[in-house]
């Protein structure tokens, strides 16, 4: 069953979206954001990845996202259709035993099947040991897009 965003989560979305695009636009070397709950911020790291930017959680009990330029940053299409983000974990290799059962979700998360799956999924495979995120799929190695 898949659990879509809310209109509020949608807009908090459009909001960083478009904070993201005014960093890429500027000079700035860094971009700041206000506390915020950890959803809110996984929701912040991947529109971050779509934008090929690093970011990472600072504080202690109020927590905030920091973003850092990096030299192939880009504004991308706000997902596709605008409510389904495209995760994408450019080079990052992932490593798992071979034969594995592999499932990405709609959340962008990924790992083996659960019977429980809350999200539904993007794509399935079976991984012989190393695999990469790239646009919603799952590739292995020496695949095309690898």
């Amino acid at each position: 069953m898949d659990n879509p965003l809310t209109k509020e989560d949608q807009d908090f979305i459009n909001s960083i979206y478009q904070d993201l695009k005014e960093f890429i636009q500027s000079d700035e070397e860094m971009l700041e954001f206000q506390p915020m709950n950890s959803y809110q911020r996984r929701l912040v790291h991947k529109l971050v990845t779509n934008f090929r930017l690093k970011s990472h959680s600072v504080g202690e009990e109020e927590r905030f996202v920091c973003v850092v330029r990096t030299d192939d940053g880009i504004v991308p299409a706000l997902g596709i259709d605008s409510s389904q983000p495209v995760y994408d974990h450019g080079m990052q290799t992932f490593f798992t035993a071979p034969g594995t059962r592999i499932v990405l979700r709609s959340d962008g998360s990924f790992g083996i099947p659960l019977k429980s799956e809350r999200f539904a999924q993007l794509d399935e495979r079976v991984v012989e040991r190393a695999f990469r995120i790239r646009k919603n799929k799952i590739v292995c190695h020496g695949e095309k897009g690898w």
